[in-house]
């Protein structure tokens, strides 16, 4: 799963990962390890993106909030790593290196390569 979006003054990037899953998929999740830090850049700006793992323990998945809706989701829905293949993943590292990690058992944080955003 990869909801995402801006941290709120005074809240932790736990909870607004939380809060962020919630919003997008109706799902309460709790937060679990911090599995990648993603930097994007462009001319204007550069972003962090902090990606954790979490379990879900409440909620349906519902893409009919505000928020989804605001961020253009239409559609959320659980795949297998290998219904994943061919497909165009958001967060790439989904599609890539993610498995093998997770076969690992995440031993550390991955600072992932710094990624040169082609829109902003």
């Amino acid at each position: 799963m990869s909801p995402g979006g801006g941290v709120k003054e005074g809240e932790s990037l736990e909870d607004a990962a939380a809060r962020e899953v919630l919003e997008e998929t109706g799902l309460r999740a709790e937060i679990g390890q911090l599995l990648y830090i993603e930097e994007l850049a462009n001319p204007e700006c550069r972003f962090v993106k902090f990606w954790f793992s979490a379990s879900v323990n409440a909620g349906e998945i519902n893409t009919n909030h505000p928020e989804a809706k605001a961020e253009h989701i239409t559609e959320a829905a659980w795949f297998t790593p290998s219904e994943l293949k061919g497909k165009v993943v958001f967060p790439q590292v989904l599609g890539g290196r993610y498995a093998e990690d997770k076969a690992a058992g995440f031993p550390s944080t991955v600072r992932l390569p710094l990624t040169q955003m082609e829109l902003w």
